[in-house]
């Protein structure tokens, strides 16, 4: 109770290690230490319980907590933090339209929807292939030819580059109807990479355009792939966002392979927020069903 009693006193004080404890968690969780950063989590969150925090930096908590909760295989206890994060930034939405942080949080609060809604039916241990838009590229396509932007405005320098290209390994690896090369012209890319200063709440983001095949099945013919970073150069990064962009790296090329979606497992690599950095057995097993219906 005396500690309670010192956060009563000084609220600023009890703030910042409540601060402090929370970004440690977020570090600790992204470098997949998830049961040292759920303690921390926890830790955080008996400080936070006693002075008074914004809305936003409740919905950020909560977010991060259920996400590490998530990760770490007490999924059930991590929906239920996710959807109280929905349903608070309902409230906060109507309560306060005109606060600039409904707007920011709306692109992270549709992905938590988006990935409830992938629990609503029957959902599959040994594969997801139900869960996604299965897309496809045709065989006489592939070697499929990976471009990179090197451009100052939308670039990426040679370490960034080989990063992201390095991305399409482990799929290519994972199956033999799949195979992949670089190209140093756009016109005749398969898959281009372009860099974006801000994504919002998304680290990277994938599109395609399609063609109809001669039986008027869709066929992929492009996929665009744009990946969030404030600089071309590697070394504006630290070691802990290095390996984020490996793990996005390889998370992108599976949407631009046809895995447009995500698996609603949070022990894959194809889940909406993974910090991995390897596919899982199931995601080798929906990428090669994908290719063999």
């Amino acid at each position: 109770m005396a500690l309670a009693g010192r956060y009563i006193v000084n609220p600023d004080e009890a703030f910042r290690e409540a601060s402090d404890k929370y970004q440690r968690a977020i570090q600790l969780r992204d470098s997949l230490s998830f049961a040292e950063a759920i303690v921390l989590f926890d830790e955080a969150a008996e400080i936070i319980a006693r002075i008074p925090v914004s809305v936003p930096f409740q919905l950020a908590f909560i977010y991060d907590k259920a996400l590490a909760y998530d990760l770490s295989g007490q999924h059930e206890l991590g929906r239920e933090l996710f959807k109280r994060v929905a349903e608070l930034y309902d409230q906060f939405a109507l309560s306060d339209p005109e606060d600039p942080s409904v707007e920011g949080f709306e692109g992270l609060i549709w992905g938590i929807k988006d990935y409830l809604s992938l629990w609503s039916g029957p959902v599959s241990n040994e594969e997801y292939l139900s869960s996604i838009n299965s897309r496809r590229w045709r065989q006489e396509m592939m070697p499929l030819k990976v471009f990179v932007d090197r451009g100052v405005d939308s670039g990426f320098d040679d370490e960034l580059s080989n990063i992201l290209v390095d991305g399409f390994s482990a799929w290519g690896r994972s199956s033999d109807q799949f195979s992949w090369t670089t190209t140093q012209h756009a016109q005749e890319a398969s898959i281009v990479f372009t860099r974006v200063a801000d994504l919002g709440s998304s680290g990277g983001h994938t599109a395609f355009e399609e063609s109809a095949s001669v039986t008027g099945a869709p066929q992929l013919k492009l996929a665009t792939i744009q990946i969030s970073l404030h600089s071309r150069d590697a070394n504006a990064y630290n070691e802990v966002e290095i390996r984020a962009l490996r793990s996005l790296a390889m998370h992108e090329a599976g949407h631009a392979l046809g895995l447009d979606g995500h698996s609603p497992h949070a022990t894959d690599l194809m889940y909406w927020k993974s910090p991995l950095q390897e596919l899982s057995p199931r995601d080798i097993r929906t990428f090669r069903l994908l290719y063999s219906v």
